[in-house]
């Protein structure tokens, strides 16, 4: 599933924003094992995770997500370092978010370089019309009148055309900007932690309903 879908294709950036999260390391805690043997144990668990999988070391991250609950729902300092909660925290901070936001702006910028190409391709088709229709009219000033008057007629209309092209364009440009602002309004930094602190707070208020 990892090779086929997950982790197939996509550039340096795209690969950035996928970390490895092992979580349940708390089963490791053996009360019969140092703290340095179990240490070892999580390390070699997340070095065989990342040559499987083909990626940094770094990107894997142990955690016991049950065990930084109850830390953070107690006020356990201790537990929630032991959970490694913490750790993942400030990688979803730190390296997580700004890559989804650089991912999202080259996304929208290629996008723009496509729409812009596209449309500086039928202005320019415009253009070349309206100056084949101009060379022919030239070549017709001697002629039919009424023929003549046809030819302005069309490219009045070509010209037309082209006006709305450009107002269509500037109007979807527009939008893209627009757009682009809230998506980095809602990938800021402060966003996020201002979300997180939100979810926490409802975490504990729930902790205390009944059925949870």
């Amino acid at each position: 599933v990892w090779h086929d879908h997950i982790n197939h294709g996509g550039d340096d950036n795209t690969r950035k924003s996928r970390i490895i999260v092992l979580n349940k390391i708390d089963v490791l805690w053996d009360e019969l094992s140092s703290e340095n043997d179990i240490n070892d144990e999580i390390a070699s668990q997340c070095g065989l995770t990342a040559t499987t999988l083909n990626l940094p070391a770094d990107m894997v991250f142990p955690v016991s997500a049950q065990k930084g609950l109850v830390a953070r729902i107690t006020g356990n300092d201790e537990l929630l370092k032991r959970s490694r909660l913490p750790v993942l925290e400030r990688a979803l901070s730190n390296m997580l978010i700004p890559a989804k936001r650089e991912i999202v702006a080259n996304k929208v910028r290629h996008e723009m370089d496509e729409l812009e190409n596209a449309v500086d391709g039928l202005i320019q088709q415009r253009l070349a019309g309206v100056d084949e229709h101009i060379t022919e009219l030239e070549s017709l000033s001697n002629k039919n009148s009424e023929v003549i008057e046809n030819m302005l007629e069309k490219v009045k209309t070509d010209k037309t055309h082209l006006e709305k092209s450009l107002l269509r364009f500037q109007a979807t440009r527009s939008i893209f900007t627009r757009q682009t602002v809230q998506l980095y309004q809602q990938l800021d930094p402060k966003a996020t932690e201002a979300t997180i602190a939100n979810t926490r707070k409802n975490m504990k208020i729930s902790f205390t309903s009944r059925g949870i």
